[in-house]
């Protein structure tokens, strides 16, 4: 089987910024793996605040094709097994390489990628759609209109600009959340003043006020705020979440921080079983990186499919937004 990288450069339809991060365009990277007449394509997805250096992708990829060659792998299980043995300088190329070689099976043998995994199947979800951070009422409303239309929306807070936000954010008359990317650092305080200034009912949660590892103000967050808490940059790729059930209401699960097709439907069998609510979420990326999240988005509370409608140009057209709803092509 041939591995190989392949990027292509998308501009964004307007400036995407959050708290700490602004970005115009977006390189995307993909994962293709070839046998015969079949490729599969995965791609290595990466956040606003990230950057990925292609020549160590590229170097993990050539190592991990070396080892590739000395072994027997036919089956989906037996990639993700193989793969526990390699150890990559970019943790991200891992889901990457497993959705390449999920697709190449699905192409390759005509069975779905969720089959093939034992998951069950799903061939849209009801997705936020998210605006950019926004410093006035009269920007927020600028941003809304322009945005793909949808039923539910995330909004980008700040500490910095919240003040500012807060007369919008009050006047919404459809469900939101609100995603403050680590904003408030470790100022529980300021994060429990804020939300208490929310009046409006329609917000579902907000999404990672605090920084990452301030486990012991999100510990008093859930016990203290009136809107319900969801952690994402803590998450990652942990094996075990009885640690969160004391430190929020629910979990925001991203497949490629998660490393592993299988660890998604870990976490988010774990996350039910001790009563967090889960959501399936994304970062600015392809209709690619979008439509391999299908293959275990069956369960999920909520989902945050939207990335792809963030790209200027997109030379995929494996999903697609219809009003809200995220849609998989194949299976239309």
């Amino acid at each position: 089987m041939k591995w190989e990288i392949a990027t292509i450069q998308s501009e964004l339809v307007g400036p995407w910024k959050i708290c700490g991060s602004e970005v115009n365009s977006k390189e995307i990277i993909y994962i293709k793996a070839t046998k015969g007449e079949f490729t599969g394509v995965g791609e290595v997805t990466y956040g606003s605040k990230e950057t990925m250096d292609i020549e160590t992708l590229k170097q993990d990829l050539e190592n991990f094709s070396y080892a590739y060659k000395d072994v027997h792998v036919a089956q989906f299980n037996e990639m993700a097994r193989f793969l526990e043995t390699i150890d990559f300088e970019c943790k991200r190329i891992r889901f990457a390489i497993e959705a390449a070689f999920l697709d190449y099976l699905a192409k390759a043998t005509e069975i779905p990628p969720w089959r093939i995994i034992g998951t069950n199947t799903i061939k849209s979800v009801n997705s936020f759609s998210s605006i950019s951070l926004f410093e006035s009422s009269e920007e927020g409303k600028d941003l809304m209109e322009s945005a793909s239309k949808a039923e539910m929306y995330k909004l980008k807070i700040s500490k910095d600009t919240f003040s500012n936000q807060l007369d919008f954010i009050n006047q919404l008359t459809i469900p939101f959340c609100l995603d403050a990317n680590e904003s408030w650092g470790s100022d529980v305080d300021g994060v429990l003043s804020a939300l208490k200034q929310i009046t409006n009912d329609k917000v579902l949660f907000v999404e990672q006020p605090l920084e990452r590892m301030c486990l012991e103000g999100y510990r008093r967050l859930k016990k203290e705020s009136n809107i319900e808490i969801f952690l994402d940059e803590t998450v990652q790729d942990h094996k075990h979440l009885n640690v969160f059930v004391d430190l929020c209401h629910g979990i925001v699960i991203k497949a490629p921080k998660s490393l592993s097709v299988m660890r998604v439907v870990s976490q988010m069998d774990q996350a039910k079983k001790l009563g967090l609510k889960t959501m399936l979420g994304c970062m600015v990326e392809s209709n690619v990186g979008i439509a391999t999240l299908f293959s275990v988005a069956y369960g999920f509370d909520y989902y945050d499919f939207d990335g792809f409608t963030k790209l200027k140009t997109d030379d995929s057209d494996r999903v697609f937004w219809d009003n809200g709803k995220v849609v998989l092509s194949s299976m239309n």
